[in-house]
């Protein structure tokens, strides 16, 4: 076996090292795109406070992605790199999640995202605008380094460029053609 098959299994099988990882892997993805907003804020003790709030509603979203990963995990419907077994599911998961890209909800949410500066509004918002984009994490392998650092990018993107909007929507459209064609490739 592996090491890298060894790290996953472990983690597969231990719920609170699960935790840990999606915990992790939450402020390391969502924390650098919230960086431009905490600048704006004026005072220490405030910045503190907005981080806090920031990482407490997207901790509590990690929580909540590692309890479906032991969830479907426990059912053998993930592989050893942590991607659904499924590629009915698989594709079905970036249908929606290519739609949620091009619904008012999303584009009202990254608005907000980029504007509010209350914090748990602003964490709210950003957790509105890019929960979803997580699962594709579940299509290509919770463990890989290199999509999480491309949706991690895709996401600051999508919230400092005054057009994100219009790279959420085009996400969205490549979502949908990838989730339609994906078991043709």
């Amino acid at each position: 076996m592996s090491p890298a098959a060894s790290t996953t299994m472990n983690i597969a099988g231990d719920p609170q090292l699960a935790i840990g990882m999606w915990l992790a892997m939450m402020a390391v993805m969502m924390l650098p795109g919230a960086v431009p907003t905490v600048i704006r804020i004026p005072g220490y003790r405030a910045r503190i406070v907005f981080v806090a709030a920031y990482l407490g509603v997207w901790s509590m979203f990690g929580a909540a992605a590692a309890a479906l990963q032991f969830m479907l995990e426990s059912r053998h419907l993930l592989t050893r790199d942590m991607a659904l077994r499924s590629a009915a599911a698989a594709n079905l998961s970036l249908l929606v999640i290519g739609a949620y890209q091009l619904t008012p909800v999303k584009r009202a949410c990254l608005r907000l995202c980029r504007s509010e500066v209350v914090p748990l509004r602003y964490a709210f918002a950003c957790l509105g605008a890019s929960w979803l984009l997580m699962g594709i994490l579940f299509v290509v392998g919770v463990m890989s380094v290199v999509w999480v650092v491309a949706i991690a990018l895709w996401i600051g993107a999508e919230k400092a460029m005054s057009r994100g909007g219009r790279l959420a929507a085009a996400a969205g459209v490549g979502l949908i053609v990838w989730g339609s064609v994906r078991q043709l490739l």
